[in-house]
């Protein structure tokens, strides 16, 4: 199911020429998460994180 998740994020993000995250965070959002403020200030695992 992953897989299958991830390919169709990949084709909806080439379709509509944005990136991943950007479907996702969307998503988050309509839950009424902020994306943003999840997780910890300079996580590693955070590609924004320099």
């Amino acid at each position: 199911m992953y897989e299958d998740m991830h390919e169709a994020l990949k084709e909806k993000a080439h379709r509509e020429d944005i990136f991943m995250y950007e479907i996702v965070d969307a998503a988050l959002r309509a839950y009424g998460i902020n994306p943003d403020e999840a997780g910890a200030e300079n996580n590693e695992n955070d590609s924004r994180s320099e």
